[in-house]
């Protein structure tokens, strides 16, 4: 979260929002494809650095419960209808343009986003008021403890090196 907030808030700065990352236990990693993983985040970002008003925040944050990892992308901008929570994660469904300015896109990274994830035994999943704020959630498995001889999400990258 912290490197995808470093490449993304040269953009959040610009609109005049705020990302914010609060600390994390050094525990929280995932069974995932450390790629698919940014591409996920990337793509929920940035959704929230579009849809988000000048002046909101944004708090990247991630935690482990159980068997599970989740990262948490949460922005104060206009909400989802609840009428639309479903539908958001169909191939080319966009919020109407009346709802905020945000500027492109065809409406395929949020369903990719959760196909990704699923593809990994995980889920995106969206909680809103339908009118102060989002908060998209990548669901993954957690990686077993470093005593184990699997590799965590973290580490994969330098594994295939």
């Amino acid at each position: 979260l912290a490197d995808l907030a470093g490449m993304l808030e040269g953009m959040a700065k610009g609109k005049g929002v705020t990302l914010t990352i609060p600390p994390r236990d050094a525990d929280v990693v995932a069974w995932a494809d450390a790629d698919r993983v940014r591409q996920i985040l990337l793509n929920l970002i940035m959704n929230a650095v579009k849809y988000t008003p000048p002046g909101g925040t944004i708090t990247l944050s991630c935690a482990a419960f159980g068997e599970v990892t989740v990262a948490r992308v949460a922005d104060t901008g206009p909400g989802i209808p609840a009428g639309r929570l479903e539908s958001i994660f169909e191939p080319f469904v966009q919020l109407p343009s009346g709802l905020s300015d945000r500027g492109g896109g065809v409406g395929l990274g949020l369903p990719i986003s959760r196909d990704l994830a699923r593809a990994m035994k995980g889920d995106v999943q969206l909680e809103t008021t339908g009118s102060a704020g989002s908060c998209f959630t990548l669901v993954l498995p957690r990686a077993p403890l470093a005593s184990s001889p699997q590799v965590p999400v973290a580490d994969r990258a330098e594994a295939r090196a």
